[in-house]
């Protein structure tokens, strides 16, 4: 959660972190491309004012 507008340029997961292993009802999905709505970023940089911090874009 963001307390404060931030620029959020990219996330990766961190070095060394290890998914776990997918049980009977779960499925595996590669993400190729990801993006966020224009809106949520003018949310984030509080652009219009009325953002109530934190806030989840997206």
């Amino acid at each position: 959660m963001m307390n404060s507008p931030t620029k959020l340029l990219a996330y990766r997961i961190p070095p060394g972190s290890v998914p776990r292993t997918n049980g009977a009802d779960d499925v595996t999905l590669k993400i190729l491309y990801c993006g966020i709505c224009h809106s949520d970023l003018h949310a984030v940089r509080n652009e219009w004012g009325n953002t109530i911090y934190p806030i989840v874009p997206g």
